[in-house]
């Protein structure tokens, strides 16, 4: 059944180590003059480098898919920031990172919206850390008696999954975190779909689309993969 579904690929990028200092060094040329400018504009060396890897291995996967190099692709913006192809064209994406690592979502006549969390962001965050100030404000009581119910030591893994969740949805929707105010997501988006990303141990991830689909894991991105098979 799954052949007839959109396809929805999921590439992993890691942000750190060889890999990503191979990605900066021969993959800068294709930035934007724009892009260089926001990459420049971090303070830490880390998000400098997690900001522009991301953006080489966007650009490369999603000129494999339009037939174009990856200096040629451009990008426009919704006004809560979400980056989408100029001129528009079927090929929708999302991206998201946390940590060390970078998922993109390329999907063709389907928008996606892709989030990761990183266990324990907050430099050694106790497992059962949990931001309560967010639960009261974007969570239900259903949800919150989930993350409290949870078992020792899983109590930020309910609490991130169930957050991802919601942000692949607000991705979806491109008008930003203030989308989760009033309504739920979930009651004006009825036919949403997700899907829970297999990241390892150390991360959580969601993928969300307006309709069922299938979702294909294209491992990791590198110069010498950047296709699905």
């Amino acid at each position: 059944m799954s052949a007839s579904l959109p396809r929805i690929e999921l590439w992993r990028i890691g942000l750190d180590g060889a890999g990503a200092s191979d990605a900066l060094a021969w993959g800068a040329q294709v930035l934007s003059h724009a892009e260089k400018e926001r990459m420049d504009s971090f303070m830490r060396d880390a998000d400098r480098s997690a900001f522009g890897v991301t953006r080489i291995a966007l650009r490369s996967i999603l000129a494999s898919r339009a037939g174009m190099l990856p200096s040629q692709v451009s990008f426009k913006y919704l006004h809560a920031g979400k980056p989408i192809l100029d001129p528009a064209t079927d090929l929708h994406f999302n991206c998201s990172h946390s940590g060390h690592l970078a998922v993109v979502a390329v999907a063709r006549g389907i928008g996606v919206g892709v989030d990761v969390e990183r266990l324990g962001a907050r430099h050694g965050d106790p497992p059962d850390d949990v931001s309560w100030g967010v639960v009261d404000r974007f969570f239900t009581a259903m949800e919150r008696a989930r993350i409290e119910a949870s078992p020792p030591g899983e109590r930020q893994r309910t609490f991130l999954s169930l957050w991802s969740r919601k942000e692949s949805l607000v991705k979806l929707d491109g008008r930003g975190i203030a989308a989760l105010e009033g309504p739920s997501l979930e009651e004006r988006y009825p036919h949403a779909r997700f899907k829970p990303l297999d990241l390892g141990d150390g991360y959580v991830g969601w993928v969300a689309a307006g309709e069922e689909f299938h979702l294909v894991d294209c491992g990791w991105w590198s110069w010498a993969a950047r296709r699905c098979a």
